[in-house]
């Protein structure tokens, strides 16, 4: 019985030493798309998953991505799923927001950056991009009117608007997340009032929250801050290229010693097991 639960025990720590799926989600970064009432996508065969490596990220947001009357990108550097996952009870105008049936891409590689997601929306044709500022209600009323006008006469509707634009893209940046659950509650807020601030103009609004390249933590070890020089990455060493040991796999060594331990004080104990020599008379 000691056999048998020592082995099972020593095969556990030898699993743990084995490299896992969510090493392979590292890296990577959210991607949310709430498209406007009644607006489908392409369909494709990339959303239904949780993980979109670099090499399709294009062809994912030429999938998912329309072309509304209004977008929303909203970027918040340094945020992972996890992060999301984690604070979701602060969170509240976040999952009103990207709620069923919105696209939900938890680990996206690569880097999501602000000029992707615009080349992305390059397909609807000439876009206006603005900053989401206190004045982007004021702005989005007039160019509503613009566009719902039949003839467009009234001078006040045409000023400051911008000629032969397909439709508007609303830029706003996050601050980098720190994994405070007040910064995150500071967030949704700021989301919640540029989403109302939006939809009160148009319900042609898709809103897209995507966080910039976030840094490997386990393939490369960063330059260190003091040197004077920088070195090329292809002319670094080995060992300051790469990180050959992390937390887990210093947990798991001291599980696997734990363990080869107790089978080795097992196998003492039954070896010493000694049968009677002779019979008592």
């Amino acid at each position: 019985m000691l056999v048998v639960t020592a082995a099972a025990a020593a095969a556990f720590a030898i699993a743990a030493l084995a490299p896992t799926r969510v090493a392979a989600f590292d890296g990577t970064a959210p991607l949310f798309v709430a498209q406007a009432p009644g607006v489908t996508n392409s369909g494709s065969s990339l959303q239904a998953t949780s993980f979109v490596a670099e090499p399709d990220v294009a062809a994912l947001l030429d999938g998912i991505l329309t072309c509304p009357l209004v977008s929303l990108v909203v970027q918040q550097p340094k945020v992972h799923a996890h992060d999301v996952q984690r604070h979701a009870d602060a969170l509240p105008s976040f999952k009103a927001v990207f709620g069923p049936p919105s696209v939900k891409i938890p680990f996206v590689e690569g880097d999501m950056s602000l000029s992707r997601v615009l080349d992305s929306l390059s397909k609807c044709g000439e876009l206006a991009v603005l900053p989401m500022s206190d004045g982007a209600s004021s702005f989005l009323r007039r160019f509503v009117a613009r566009e719902l006008s039949s003839d467009a006469a009234d001078a006040s509707v045409k000023r400051d608007l911008p000629e032969d634009k397909n439709g508007l893209v609303y830029i706003a940046t996050l601050p980098p997340f720190d994994g405070s659950v007040a910064k995150a509650a500071a967030n949704d807020a700021s989301l919640d009032k540029w989403v109302a601030r939006l939809r009160s103009q148009t319900d042609d609004v898709q809103i897209i929250f995507a966080s910039p390249l976030v840094k490997s933590r386990l393939s490369r070890r960063a330059t260190s801050s003091s040197s004077n020089t920088t070195v090329p990455f292809a002319k670094q060493p080995i060992l300051q290229k790469y990180i050959f040991f992390n937390s887990g796999l210093f947990e798991a060594i001291v599980a696997l010693v734990l363990l080869i331990s107790i089978v080795l004080f097992g196998v003492n104990a039954l070896t010493s097991l000694q049968t009677p020599t002779k019979f008592e008379k």
